[in-house]
């Protein structure tokens, strides 16, 4: 791999409002876990692979106020010496990832020109290592990258009044679910069939 370094930024400021919790999204645990320590742990994973190849991760993360000495608890306690800062995040998801690239650019070695910068969010705590490999890769190719799985709806195409339907596999979706979907949908399963086929939905993304 003809790079030395990778630095990520990984925004965990959000609130949840729309899982109607009082709890830092983040921090809502998933099988016992919490959300954040999941995601930390795919990039410790991907950290180890990475120094194999000689390539040195390091990351930021971006929370709210209380989240900051939380995820510092969190990274002490796990020794994820990979995260090399824990910033507080703005109002909006753009100025806490903004709030990362000061960050990074605050680190004794920030990235240069021929760095490769990955943006994740926290939530997405089930994210393969398949995954953030091929991010990387198309990072290294293309400049620029984004997780996609395959659609699953009908997509239209207008051209004036002609409509072309495509074919579903050969289209992607910018998609990995969230914390906050995989969690709400096992919760509110009514019984046990229900919320076995809820967590055989989501199994294909924790591998």
């Amino acid at each position: 791999m003809d790079i030395k370094r990778v630095f990520v930024i990984i925004p965990a400021a959000g609130l949840g409002t729309r899982m109607n919790t009082d709890t830092n999204k983040q921090f809502l645990e998933v099988a016992g876990m919490t959300g954040i320590e999941r995601t930390l742990r795919a990039f410790k994973e991907f950290t180890d692979t990475l120094d194999k190849s000689g390539v040195t991760l390091m990351a930021v993360v971006v929370a709210n106020k209380d989240g900051v000495y939380k995820i510092n608890g969190i990274c002490r306690y796990n020794k994820f010496d990979f995260v090399k800062n824990v910033v507080e995040g703005g109002d909006s998801r753009t100025e806490s990832v903004w709030r990362g690239i000061e960050a990074l650019s605050d680190l004794p070695f920030p990235p240069g020109d021929n760095d490769i910068v990955l943006i994740h969010d926290g939530a997405r705590c089930l994210v393969d290592q398949d995954t953030l490999m091929n991010c990387l890769e198309g990072g290294l190719s293309y400049d620029v990258c984004a997780a996609a799985v395959p659609v699953k709806s009908t997509i239209k195409q207008t051209y004036g009044v002609q409509e072309e339907i495509n074919e579903e596999q050969s289209l992607d979706e910018e998609y990995i679910p969230s914390a906050d979907e995989i969690v709400n949908d096992i919760l509110n399963s009514k019984d046990a069939k229900t919320c076995i086929a809820a967590m055989k939905k989501w199994n294909k993304y924790s591998n």
